[in-house]
Formats: structure tokens, sequence, C-alpha cells
């Protein structure tokens, strides 16, 4: 199981997203909608997925 820090959005695509995720190893750390800021830019993606050895993955899911 992924670590988490944070809570999903209610949307269902963010709730199917969030239980998929949750099936990562342990070493997975996942932070549902952070802030992220760069400059005078301010957003809040859906899912930052971080592992120590592969990187950072940043995911926006659309409900349609």
């Amino acid at each position: 199981m992924a670590t988490f820090f944070g809570k999903p959005g209610n949307e269902p695509g963010d709730q199917m997203l969030y239980k998929a995720l949750d099936n990562l190893p342990k070493d997975v750390i996942i932070y549902p909608q952070p802030k992220l800021v760069y400059k005078d830019e301010t957003c809040y993606p859906d899912y930052v997925v971080v592992h120590k050895d592969r990187g950072v993955i940043v995911l926006e899911v659309k409900d349609w």
C-alpha cells in the first residue's frame, strides 16, 4: 500500500484513481491535491506521485 499525505477530491474519477494508486508499493509517496507554487502561479493538481528511484509524476484527473 502506498503512503498518502492528504485526502483525494470528491469527484468519481479522483476516487477511482485513489483506489488504483493505493495498490502501489509502500515506498511510493502520494500527495492528493497538493499546493504547487512557482513564482506567482499556484495550482492544485489531483495527485503528485513520488518515488525515490523513479522520480515524480503529476496527475490531473478529468471527469467526463
